[in-house]
């Protein structure tokens, strides 16, 4: 790159450069067969890939700047009589002093000068320079006035939403992937996080940082933060110009159709001949290639065919416009697409959908989890279980580490559904600044030294139909959204506890669901294939049991789980933060159909386990483990 800027002078002649780099780069590697493309295309990936920082670049340029303008005030600059012309007499000199000084090859050239052609060069040369550091300059001013803007945005957006409740924040956007995103991540990352963050701040400061980093991003990159977060969204989308059009076309036709056969069946009214007498005005001609209309019964059969062009075109363009929405939604969200797929084709404008009332989601829901009760703990093969695993070690916690934390939120969907706090997974995990000072808070909360934010287990829970929309509320399924939060909190516990669980080698064979290196459901189906070809194939007698669970997450005990993780030494540590945050478990149903959104209060989970929590399936297979160490014991 030094020998470029000095051939180049600095990027500001580049002709015939690319054969001048290659003498001087064989002149210094002779072993090192390239081609002029070779070299020129290495020149062109250090720049465009960023090999060299912007500071290495500079600092080269600053020394070729000096080399210049060493040779340009020493001794005059020979030409030979036969030079062709000064401009080329003057660019061979240069090129011949670099080649003398990178291979120290000395020549001798003639004694005529050309004063005045000199002295224009020199001046020109250190003009360029001048321009470019001021170029320089002036960029880096740029640079440095954009961070402070963003830095005074980011501190005012800090001030507006410190202390206010996650909850009733505005909404965030999900952003499209750009590489002005990446720059102002980059940013916040490099220069300004830091300048916000002390070693005593507490998680909810931490959570409000990360949401002020969204918000001034997202207004960086032009997208819009609606202040009121109550859903006021229509979901009656405006109709297109296109069909409001041939829908007032298809309507007139239609009338003038009714009025005109009211005509031919001898109604005369004042009003039916008026229109009737437009009709004739305006309908004289059928086609070009036919005589005009004359009898009612041609002019109405013009209506008619009229009438059919305007209904076929309008069917064609709302296809087509179908096929068209159809291709964005699955380009920007193919969940939904595909779960469009599955619901009837049916006129919700004209058949409104019967869903529940809030008293009956309210009350159905809330007898389900609401209502706390008690294991049985004088059950015998509870005894028989505690004393299985009463010789294995106590499980060992001494704290959440930041690759925790990374590796945690690297394996996180960028934009999936947030929680009430309303802050994606992007942000939390392209946020790296943060992720040591997150370990450390979470840890904190674990260990009981800092006290656990009000919305850290606080969800909403969407209701999502089975089949279509019903008035029945055990016909709509349970979807819980919870803060990111929370959930990267209750990863870093699995990863400890599925550590535990894999050494003492806890988790019965059978139980393949939620296990690190199985296929789940997979593994199950392939299996019970397998044996059932096998029983055909030879012909031997089988007996199976399939075994449902109803409302198996919803049923079981608190008091269950906390016991279990006590019969498997979960670090006692561990197992008294679990035992608290399930205190404060509790969320808010909301249920969305035509233009009505019904969202019910707060309800408390004092049964059964939390969905959405990533701890939750781990936890469920560990209160369900001893039915299989128990089925075990009985084929004996």
């Amino acid at each position: 790159m030094r020998t470029y800027f000095y051939i180049t002078k600095l990027e500001t002649d580049m002709t015939i450069y690319r054969k001048t780099l290659h003498e001087q780069f064989s002149l210094k590697y002779p072993d090192v067969k390239v081609t002029e493309q070779r070299v020129s295309d290495q020149r062109r990936t250090i720049v465009r890939n960023k090999l060299l920082s912007q500071e290495i670049l500079n600092s080269l340029k600053e020394e070729v700047r000096i080399q210049l303008e060493n040779e340009t005030h020493t001794s005059p600059i020979h030409t030979s009589p036969e030079s062709p012309s000064p401009s080329h007499s003057q660019d061979r000199t240069l090129s011949l002093s670099h080649m003398q000084t990178q291979s120290q090859i000395h020549t001798q050239t003639s004694s005529h000068t050309q004063t005045s052609h000199t002295s224009t060069q020199t001046e020109s040369v250190t003009l360029t320079l001048e321009n470019d550091i001021e170029t320089l300059e002036y960029s880096r001013s740029e640079v440095e006035t954009h961070l402070q803007e963003i830095t005074e945005k980011f501190q005012a957006t800090l001030t507006k939403y410190s202390g206010m409740n996650p909850a009733s924040r505005p909404k965030l956007p999900k952003l499209k992937y750009s590489p002005k995103l990446t720059k102002l991540v980059n940013l916040f990352n490099n220069n300004i996080l830091d300048r916000f963050i002390t070693d005593h701040m507490q998680l909810s400061d931490l959570h409000t940082i990360v949401y002020c980093t969204a918000v001034v991003v997202s207004e960086e990159l032009q997208y819009k933060i609606l202040e009121s977060s109550n859903n006021t969204r229509r979901n009656n989308q405006l109709k297109p110009s296109w069909q409001i059009r041939l829908e007032k076309d298809i309507e007139k036709l239609r009338a003038d159709c009714g009025r005109l056969t009211q005509y031919i069946n001898n109604n005369r009214s004042h009003k039916v001949v008026k229109r009737v007498e437009e009709i004739f005005r305006s309908r004289i001609l059928h086609t070009r290639h036919e005589e005009n209309n004359r009898k009612p019964e041609e002019f109405l059969d013009t209506l008619k065919q009229k009438l059919a062009l305007k209904v076929h075109r309008l069917r064609r363009y709302k296809k087509a416009q179908q096929r068209k929405n159809d291709n964005i939604l699955f380009n920007t969200n193919e969940k939904v697409f595909y779960r469009n797929l599955l619901k009837p084709h049916t006129n919700t404008q004209t058949a409104p959908t019967e869903t529940p009332t809030k008293t009956q989601l309210e009350e159905f829901w809330s007898n389900i989890w609401e209502k706390d009760i008690e294991h049985n703990n004088q059950a015998e093969w509870i005894t028989g279980e505690e004393s299985r695993w009463s010789e294995i070690g106590e499980m060992a916690f001494d704290e959440i580490t930041q690759s925790d934390i990374t590796g945690i939120t690297d394996k996180l969907h960028n934009w999936k559904a947030p929680g009430i706090d309303k802050i994606h997974n992007y942000w939390f995990k392209k946020l790296t600044s943060l992720h040591k000072h997150l370990a450390k808070n979470l840890t904190d909360i674990v260990l009981g030294r800092q006290d656990i934010p009000d919305f850290l287990a606080t969800g909403i829970t969407y209701m999502l139909p089975k089949g279509t929309h019903s008035p029945q509320p055990s016909q709509y399924r349970p979807i819980t959204c919870l803060p990111t939060l929370y959930k990267i909190l209750t990863s870093a516990i699995t990863r400890k506890i599925n550590n535990h669980i894999e050494s003492n080698n806890i988790i019965a064979e059978e139980q393949k669901g939620c296990r690190r290196g199985h296929m789940g459901c997979k593994e199950q189906l392939v299996i019970d294939s397998t044996i059932h070809k096998h029983a055909t194939t030879k012909n031997r007698n089988l007996h199976c049991t399939y075994v449902d669970y109803k409302k198996a997450f919803d049923s079981i005990p608190h008091s269950w789980l906390i016991h279990i993780l006590n019969i498997y030494k979960i670090n006692p540590k561990i197992t008294d933060f679990l035992k608290i945050i399930m205190n404060q478990w509790k969320t808010s149903l909301q249920l969305t159909s035509n233009n009505d959104t019904i969202t019910t209060r707060q309800i408390s989970i004092r049964k059964g386990i939390y969905q959405g929590d990533s701890l939750s399936p781990l936890w469920f297979c560990l209160a369900l483990n001893p039915l299989s160490h128990m089925l075990h014991r009985t084929q004996n």
